[in-house]
């Protein structure tokens, strides 16, 4: 009885994978980073199937939406910020990125469904590096907080906290700043990890496929082989297509906030100098800065990875069926190749508006720049930081 239950379950699982480890866990998605699944499943965009998980997942929207509406409050009772336009585009980031989350959290079942059909393509061989950056992800909302209250504790900078009432109460200050960090960026760089992992692992399944064909003898690259890597190909187009109904909206808003963040950091330092700024600024705006930029360009930069992959495939493809064509005069094998060049290039968009394409990267960067000095030149109406 034993043997036959060892039997189907070598099977069942690959024998790189340890099954004991996931008996318990989520057999049916044991080719994803562990660490980034279980943030996803606690927080709910993998819908839970236990009735207290799916509470504790509601939990966690109501709790950043009460940390989303305590920060606007805390700006707005304070009048921290020099301008109100800037006021208005840091408040707005952590808006944007609270929609972005809900917006997530309504498509729990078909992000499941997804990360259930990506274990059909090859696994992608960085998943550790991709739960380092989750943990870390993770980590930061806890350890960070505690360098802003070190370089906050006098009075005046910490009545932030506290609605301006007085009263040092680091706890307080503390848990405040986690909670603010959960909005963001915790919220954004989950979502961008997840959509990245997916990204990537694609793009590497891809690449798998061109190897293969590049590395196929011409003379054994015949019908059946074509077909095998069409149908290998046809599996990775389902994804991506599935990935563009998942993130088309989420991805926007994720970019969107990324790029409100960056503005009022940006503009910030066009009406403030940097030695005139707290020092507790100086590192929330840093790390903010440093967060926003990394995330808006490397999802554009991985995103824009997959048609240059799918480009590199369709030359792989051509070359290796046109040799054929000259050197066996394979002509009942030219449907394939039409069938493959005559597809439309696909490229991820954000809400049928934003191209995701590595040369986005430096069209935003030109847009956020143009703007944040036209809208910061216009009526500049400071309020001093007292």
């Amino acid at each position: 009885m034993f043997r036959s239950y060892y039997l189907k379950s070598q099977v069942a699982y690959p024998k790189k994978v340890d099954f004991n480890s996931f008996k318990h866990f989520a057999p049916e998605f044991y080719n994803m980073p562990r660490f980034l699944f279980v943030v996803l499943r606690w927080a709910g965009l993998v819908r839970p199937p236990k009735m207290w998980r799916q509470l504790l997942a509601h939990g966690f929207d109501i709790l950043l939406l009460a940390s989303c509406v305590d920060a606007w409050v805390n700006v707005l009772s304070d009048l921290y910020f020099p301008e109100k336009k800037i006021t208005v585009a840091f408040l707005s980031a952590y808006a944007v990125s609270l929609v972005m989350w809900l917006t997530m959290r309504r498509q729990s079942r078909q992000i499941a469904s997804l990360l259930r059909r990506v274990q059909e393509i090859n696994s992608f061989p960085f998943e550790k590096r991709v739960d380092f950056l989750m943990l870390l992800n993770a980590c930061t909302p806890l350890v960070y907080p505690i360098f802003l209250i070190l370089c906050s504790i006098q009075p005046q900078n910490s009545d932030f906290y506290v609605y301006g009432y007085g009263g040092e109460q680091i706890l307080l200050m503390y848990v405040k700043n986690c909670l603010t960090y959960l909005v963001y960026p915790f919220t954004v760089n989950t979502i961008a990890l997840l959509f990245a992992f997916l990204c990537l692992r694609c793009s590497h399944s891809l690449r798998v496929l061109t190897r293969k064909v590049d590395q196929s003898p011409t003379d054994a690259f015949g019908l059946s082989r074509q077909l095998d890597v069409l149908r290998s190909r046809a599996k990775i187009h389902q994804v991506l297509l599935d990935v563009q109904a998942i993130f088309s909206v989420p991805v926007f808003f994720l970019v969107v906030a990324n790029i409100l963040m960056c503005s009022s950091i940006a503009g910030w330092f066009l009406v403030k100098e940097w030695e005139e700024t707290a020092l507790f600024l100086r590192l929330e705006f840093a790390y903010d800065g440093i967060a926003s930029i990394v995330c808006a360009a490397s999802t554009l930069w991985i995103a824009g990875g997959l048609p240059i992959e799918m480009n590199k495939f369709k030359e792989a493809f051509y070359q290796k069926t046109h040799f054929r064509l000259l050197y066996y005069r394979t002509k009942e094998e030219q449907y394939l190749k039409k069938e493959l060049f005559y597809a439309p290039e696909f490229v991820l968009m954000g809400c049928d508006i934003l191209s995701l394409r590595r040369s986005t990267i430096l069209a935003l960067v030109g847009t956020l720049l143009t703007y944040t000095v036209l809208v910061m030149s216009s009526n500049p109406s400071q309020i001093p930081l007292q």
